[in-house]
């Protein structure tokens, strides 16, 4: 962010673009991969390098493996495992798989049986193989009936899983090296004043690991745990009921832990909460409905957030919705529907944010759609005394071939460097204008038609370039 005052020229300035090539949409359609795949898909993981996604099958109690074309988005089946109870791996209603953050373990969690299966990964090649299993009440082990979700603590020496039938949370240490848990606690629904965990569905812990959230779809609410970064304990908090009656379900953090985002199944909606990072308390400030605007369909299913591009993605009903976010208020825009004519379930982005997949159900197959948008940054110097400097505003809007911005009154008839950067730092223009009625003026006729995003100081403004 820019917060120092203009006239002490001691800034740089970015200012940054985010465009969509030719048809000013962020999502377009890139094709669908049903190779292998048996039973209903839910929701798909991808490794951190991008280069393997795993999806889960409910019905045939499966795991797929892809390759993953980095570059095209593009799926190669590279193997499949399947449910085995004579062998101990547990995969009865698994939807999700959930990589620890080595990626070198994989973790599924299966709510027909009670269980919580763990792989270990070939970092290389992708390859799962089988290790152990958890089951509910099995060696001491408490909180895994109808076992749903997980999610580790950054530093990966801490597994907390949702039980759905157990109304409750479990806690357990993990070895980096086995992959091994050690059930540690379990919190219940109206057990020593935990409150918010009936049906408690899906979870989230925070990026600053301070805390984790259940949401609950029979409590119409979200259970709040602080969390020690010791020994991976959980102190309940209080649980943040939804104003309306909306059987909340997946929930998403923003990378800055700034807020929380909810969508809730019964009402179609997504929730907009801030986060005290204190606290862990959250407080509305939006709900976004599916009230016939533009072409939002249902959203009452699950939620991606881009770690890096300005969207969140949504899935219900037959298609998926974008939805451009406000990084400095968390505020929601809707953006655009991508409709396959299939009931759509999970979405996973990849982590270059190019790439959405989504699970279709009961359709048994991926769809792919690739991040049409373009970032460039802009940095604006004084070629005067080398300083680096802060626009105020641009204009026009929707601009043709140029945008004129407008900078302080100080730097009048100065000379201006312009420079254009992609996210990876590599120039893409450079030029060098002078200070004419306090603008200088920047071509945009060599740049794609489309919509930009471009962010001067602490504003955001939606350009369009047509």
């Amino acid at each position: 962010m820019l917060t120092k005052k203009l006239q002490q020229f001691t800034l740089l300035v970015l200012a940054l673009f985010t465009f969509s090539v030719a048809n000013a949409q962020v999502l377009e359609y890139v094709g669908m991969e049903a190779d292998s795949l048996e039973g209903r898909i839910y929701y798909s993981t991808i490794s951190q390098d991008g280069k393997h996604l795993y999806a889960s099958t409910i019905l045939n109690k499966t795991i797929v493996h892809y390759n993953r074309d980095t570059a095209t988005g593009l799926l190669t089946f590279a193997g499949k495992y399947y449910d085995d109870a004579t062998n101990g791996n547990l995969l009865n209603n698994g939807v999700i798989l959930v990589l620890s953050p080595d990626n070198r373990h994989a973790y599924v969690p299966a709510i027909a049986d009670d269980a919580l299966s763990v792989f270990t990964r070939n970092t290389t090649t992708g390859a799962l193989t089988f290790s152990l299993a958890y089951q509910d009440g099995v060696a001491g082990v408490d909180g895994l009936n109808g076992a749903i979700d997980m999610a580790f603590s950054s530093d990966g020496k801490f597994a907390y899983v949702a039980g759905r039938d157990d109304d409750a949370l479990a806690v357990f240490s993990r070895d980096s090296t086995t992959g091994a848990l050690t059930f540690l606690e379990v919190h219940k629904d109206g057990v020593a004043g935990v409150d918010g965990l009936n049906y408690g569905h899906f979870l989230a812990l925070s990026h600053d690991d301070k805390h984790v959230y259940v949401s609950s779809r029979d409590d119409d609410a979200i259970a709040i745990f602080s969390r020690n970064a010791t020994t991976g304990l959980l102190t309940y908090i209080n649980m943040y009921s939804i104003p309306a009656t909306g059987q909340p379900n997946e929930i998403v953090i923003s990378s800055d832990d700034g807020y929380l985002y909810l969508v809730s199944n019964a009402d179609s909606s997504i929730y907009v909460l801030n986060r005290n990072s204190t606290t862990g308390a959250l407080t509305q400030v939006q709900r976004m409905v599916n009230d016939g605007i533009g072409n939002l369909t249902i959203i009452n299913n699950t939620l991606a957030i881009a770690q890096n591009k300005p969207y969140l993605y949504a899935t219900g009903g037959n298609g998926v919705n974008v939805f451009e976010r406000d990084v400095n208020t968390g505020l929601l825009t809707f953006k655009q529907n991508e409709s396959n004519s299939v009931v759509t379930r999970g979405v996973t982005i990849s982590p270059d944010d190019n790439f959405v997949y989504v699970g279709n159900f009961p359709d048994t197959s991926i769809s792919i759609y690739q991040d049409t948008t373009i970032q460039v940054m802009v940095s604006i110097e004084n070629l005067e005394d080398k300083t680096s400097i802060e626009a105020i505003v641009a204009y026009p809007n929707p601009a043709t071939d140029y945008i004129n911005i407008q900078v302080a009154d100080a730097l009048e008839n100065k000379q201006l460097r312009i420079r254009l950067y992609n996210l990876n730092g590599q120039l893409i223009k450079e030029s060098e204008l002078t200070v004419q009625n306090g603008l200088v003026q920047l071509n945009l006729s060599d740049l794609p038609r489309g919509n930009y995003m471009l962010n001067l100081g602490k504003e955001s403004i939606l350009l369009r370039k047509e």
